[in-house]
């Protein structure tokens, strides 16, 4: 069975805690979804990753693709 954890991660709205990370250590999977708007992020991970992190990541394309 995949190890796997959750954790709520504040997001820059107005509800904390809207944002849970997935971390599936085994398939190599991580993702972060918004309980409040729906919307969901997803990447590959390593063995380092955290939480912090696929949300960092998130963020960052966020950005990149508002300014393209």
């Amino acid at each position: 069975m995949a190890r796997r954890s959750k954790r709520a991660v504040k997001k820059p709205i107005r509800q904390p805690n809207a944002v849970e990370c997935i971390i599936d250590r085994k398939l190599r999977f991580g993702e972060a979804g918004c309980s409040a708007c729906k919307a969901s992020y997803s990447t590959s991970i390593n063995p380092l990753t955290e939480p912090i992190d696929i949300y960092s990541e998130w963020i960052d394309e966020c950005v990149k693709l508002n300014e393209s």
